[in-house]
């Protein structure tokens, strides 16, 4: 996304296109931003519009943990900005969770709300454009705004009843389905572990859920970045893709003070398949090793260190 002024110059603090560095790591240079459209116009809009926007930001990872917080500092720095009348132009999709979020958190109505993909090029008779959030890195003041916007208070303060042990399930997603999931819940019923999908609670009771959790074990995959509401000190075991583990989670475990492990999963599809099928790694199946992954959440609800897992 690209945000120019009022002359057509794009301006680089706010804008960003892939890839991303990721803590230093990718080889690639910061890239200019994308260029504008070479024909048509934008449509105007004869309004104030706030650039919402955010790489990624379709999914829930990047809605919940960068893009929506931005909305939060202008929340708390400039209120008299968020009245009625600004329209919101955001690429977050049509997920229910977006307009949830957006309605929650700072009052925004759908009818506030103007979609990219319908919209991809816009000219605002006033537009209020953010620097971009960091990307998989969250703040801990984005984190802080979202604990005290979105988890009840008494569960922040301290979480009620019994803490439980939760799997978070992949649900139908299409990509990184997990294989093996009903064998090893199946296999753990009688330990306690309660399987979720998130996909079918709202935001607030999937933060209210993270915060009552001892320990959480999750694929790889959006979901975990509902860590963000857990109590200090839950376990997490990431189970992943033995060539796919991004760092998208490590502020949010040396936030929360979380025990974190991961483990690999070994298997993959075979190399014909790999090629033919799967874009990269971060598409492919991950296909659990049950015993290995039946070992280890017992090895942690008995409070041991699990075999064949890393600890950060």
């Amino acid at each position: 996304f690209s945000v120019a002024d009022r002359d057509g110059v794009p301006l680089a603090s706010f804008s960003r296109r892939y890839p991303q560095p990721w803590f230093g790591t990718c080889p690639f240079p910061q890239p200019a931003p994308q260029p504008l459209p070479a024909h048509g116009e934008p449509k105007r809009i004869d309004a104030t519009v706030l650039a919402l926007v955010g790489l990624s930001a379709e999914t829930y990872y990047h809605w919940l943990l960068e893009t929506l917080p931005s909305l939060g500092w202008l929340a708390t720095h400039h209120p008299e900005w968020l009245g009625p009348e600004l329209r919101i132009w955001h690429n977050g999709g049509s997920a229910p969770y977006v307009q949830d979020t957006l309605q929650r958190c700072c009052g925004i109505r759908p009818e506030q709300l103007l979609d990219a993909r319908e919209l991809p090029w816009i000219r605002a008779r006033r537009l209020l454009a953010l620097t971009p959030a960091p990307f998989a890195s969250p703040s801990a003041a984005a984190q802080a705004w979202l604990r005290r916007s979105l988890l009840p208070p008494a569960a922040a303060a301290q979480p009620q009843g019994p803490r439980r042990a939760i799997w978070l399930r992949r649900g139908g997603a299409a990509r990184r389905p997990v294989f093996g999931e009903e064998q090893a819940l199946g296999q753990l019923g009688g330990d306690g572990v309660v399987s979720v999908d998130c996909g079918g609670l709202s935001v607030p009771q999937q933060a209210q859920l993270l915060a009552g959790a001892a320990l959480v074990i999750a694929p790889h995959g959006g979901a975990m970045a509902n860590l963000v509401f857990a109590a200090a000190g839950t376990t997490v075991l990431e189970l992943h893709h033995s060539d796919y583990r991004p760092p998208y989670y490590q502020d949010l475990v040396t936030a929360r003070e979380l025990r974190y492990f991961s483990q690999a999963q070994p298997a993959t599809p075979p190399a014909l398949y790999r090629d033919l099928l799967f874009e990269s790694p971060a598409t492919e199946p991950i296909t659990l090793d049950v015993p290995r992954v039946v070992a280890a959440v017992r090895g942690l609800i008995g409070g041991a260190a699990p075999t064949g897992a890393r600890s950060t």
